[in-house]
């Protein structure tokens, strides 16, 4: 909330499980926030107080600054740093959370495999991905499905398919991940069985959320109820398995069910049952980082759904959507910083052959100033196209050394969905260049920042604000290679005033967009 000669107010409500706000207005003027968990009108949760009973109300924070409200979003990225690794910390595992923020990973489903993941798919990506020098190589839905596809209300074992890859199996797959110098990595969702799984035989009914007696069933599957001892067994076995037998790495854990309201099993409401599970589900995540240190995890929860702070204190990355279109996909990835850390935006890349040059620079920028994800059928590239999307790592890695002194702001305002131009971009923030030596401070600011930009449609010009202390230096396209993928069409830029550069695009036929450091004169 921000208005002429009034503080901004920026907040966020740190719960996994059900939270409300509201905004009001007083009589004289005074504007009012409410934020809060659960409650029983919205979410019916109840809970009744009498001795030794203590409720303890859901954290929420709130950043005020005395300037505009991307000064705010800089202090709440300021504080969501701080959260996690203060929760990763007490989780004992610190060093590693820095070493998860360096991780480049491919994930083949986006754009991609879909799901239907077999070692003669899998064999050409993984040697591409090797190519590219990425981290993680990571197989997505489909692993586990030993019934060609019918797999979505069957899960929960969580075992390797019998009949997708091959004579050696997914371990002779995960082998080969290995050679080529890269970890392996899993999609999970771990909190669903589905009702055709020997799982759902094997556990008690307390295992699983309960109304009117009977297990909630949403669309074929069931909820585990993670305050269960027999829930807990249960995914403590399965990632003890997939980490120290199969050697994964990495997991992508999704989310892809609606449990309702939540669950009566030892609750005097259901909204109580379903906050009681969502806690113990952190409290699991903790105890899976204090037993797997070296373990990433990403939080996808059906393509950026629980993205809250609750969550990524616990967690490595976030999915900030599944979204196919790279046009569509330009305006989540410009206002991500909004709600997420520019060191856990995780931003699909995916880049093809047969797209234009433009197109395919145009995805990859997504990834750039945030955490690249890169997808798309990569083992099918020529060595022009392929160079392309190694510049993109290359780039990319740049940005990782420098992010975490960094927070995000953005020249064209608030980023509006529809819009022909989109820009975000990561600066440094001076409260954490201020508690830096002197020689370390000189040597951070030999870049100030970073700034991406896509031009999607509308005029082929835009003036954005640039001090006049700083120049832009072309960072993705490399512009080293002026023949190169995605510099056949050079951007024209030139400073209009003391405090404004106008970059104007040479083909305004396709969609394009452009990487740039901030550099001082």
């Amino acid at each position: 909330m921000a208005g002429d000669g009034c503080a901004t107010l920026m907040w966020q409500i740190e719960n996994n499980g059900p939270w409300h706000w509201e905004i009001g207005q007083t009589q004289d003027g005074l504007v009012t926030l409410m934020a809060s968990g659960p409650n029983y009108d919205d979410h019916q949760w109840s809970r009744t107080l009498r001795d030794s009973v203590a409720v303890e109300t859901v954290p929420v924070t709130v950043a005020v600054s005395a300037g505009d409200w991307q000064s705010a979003v800089a202090e709440m990225t300021l504080h969501r740093r701080a959260l996690r690794d203060d929760t990763m910390t007490a989780c004992g595992r610190g060093p590693q959370a820095r070493h998860s923020d360096s991780l480049v990973i491919y994930n083949d489903y986006m754009n991609t495999l879909f799901g239907d993941p077999t070692a003669e798919k899998e064999i050409p990506l993984v040697d591409a991905a090797a190519q590219l020098g990425v981290d993680v190589f990571c197989i997505d839905a489909g692993w586990y499905d030993s019934a060609d596809g019918g797999w979505w209300d069957t899960v929960g074992e969580w075992l390797p398919s019998t009949n997708r890859f091959g004579a050696e199996g997914l371990a002779g797959i995960a082998d080969r991940i290995r050679s080529r110098g890269m970890s392996l990595g899993l999609w999970l969702e771990p909190e669903v069985v589905g009702v055709g799984s020997p799982v759902a035989e094997q556990l008690p009914d307390e295992a699983f959320f309960m109304r009117h007696g009977r297990r909630v069933s949403d669309y074929g599957r069931y909820h585990l109820d993670f305050r269960s001892p027999h829930a807990r067994r249960h995914m403590d076995k399965v990632m003890k398995r997939l980490i120290r037998g199969l050697g994964a790495r990495f997991f992508k854990f999704d989310y892809n069910t609606i449990p309702g309201a939540g669950t009566e099993v030892d609750s005097e409401s259901i909204g109580e049952g379903l906050q009681g599970h969502c806690l113990a589900y952190l409290d699991w995540l903790e105890d899976v980082r204090r037993a797997y240190p070296d373990v990433t995890i990403e939080n996808c929860g059906s393509g950026a759904m629980r993205a809250d702070y609750a969550m990524l204190s616990r967690m490595d990355l976030q999915s900030t959507s599944d979204q196919c279109n790279p046009a569509i996909y330009a305006a989540i990835a410009a206002a991500a910083g909004l709600s997420i850390l520019p060191e856990q935006q995780g931003n699909w890349g995916y880049a093809q052959q047969e797209m234009p040059d433009e197109t395919a620079v145009f995805t990859l920028a997504a990834g750039i100033p945030g955490r690249l994800y890169l997808s798309g059928f990569i083992d099918r590239m020529d060595d022009e196209r392929l160079g392309l999307v190694a510049d993109a790592v290359r780039a990319h890695r740049a940005v990782l050394v420098e992010q975490r002194s960094m927070v995000p702001f953005w020249p064209l305002g608030l980023p509006d969905f529809q819009a022909g131009w989109h820009a975000c971009g990561l600066q440094r923030s001076e409260r954490v260049i201020c508690g830096m030596s002197d020689g370390r401070r000189r040597n951070e600011n030999r870049v100030q920042g970073y700034l991406t930009l896509w031009r999607r449609e509308g005029s082929p010009s835009v003036d954005v604000a640039i001090p006049r202390d700083v120049w832009l230096k072309q960072v993705f396209p490399d512009p080293g290679r002026p023949r190169h993928a995605g510099n056949a069409h050079p951007w024209r830029m030139e400073r209009v005033d003391a405090d404004t550069i106008r970059l104007t695009v040479s083909d305004s036929t396709v969609p394009s967009a452009r990487v740039y450091a901030m550099c001082p004169r």
